[in-house]
């Protein structure tokens, strides 16, 4: 059977998850949730930090990583990180309208994504172009 925390429990923890959910998407608690503002002060005092934590995720690696699988590491770093590019990519407009166009950071990650973008169409053209060129050869030597 599933057990579920105590009502107050519960409330409890689902102001501290909507606290998280803030500081991640690097937002305060605004006109719509007044009895949240007091998260504000902690959001505040935790937002670079927030900052430099998602700048190190979102950074590939310093040296080459094997995206094999293994029994130790189950993870697919390809994959998480066309999901990261395309979240970001995706919020990108609000990260200018919270903090500004002219904000330096915001800046070098949208020449990075920039780069990705370019890389990834290119990619895809190429893999199109591939399929073009194996589908239009004949299976055998015409005599």
């Amino acid at each position: 059977t599933t057990s579920h925390p105590e009502p107050s429990a519960a409330r409890d923890l689902t102001l501290i998850a909507k606290t998280l959910q803030n500081l991640a998407n690097l937002v305060v608690f605004g006109k719509k949730e007044p009895f949240m503002h007091p998260a504000n002060q902690f959001i505040e005092d935790n937002l670079e930090k927030m900052k430099t934590f998602l700048k190190l995720i979102s950074s590939p690696p310093d040296s080459a990583v094997d995206e094999t699988p293994s029994k130790r590491d189950n993870i697919n770093w390809g994959r998480e990180m066309a999901c990261l590019h395309f979240h970001l990519e995706d919020n990108f407009a609000a990260m200018e309208e919270l903090f500004g166009k002219e904000d330096l950071e915001l800046i070098d990650l949208k020449v990075e994504l920039d780069k990705i973008t370019k890389w990834k169409e290119n990619a895809e053209m190429e893999h199109e172009r591939s399929k073009t060129l194996t589908t239009t050869l004949p299976l055998h030597e015409e005599k």
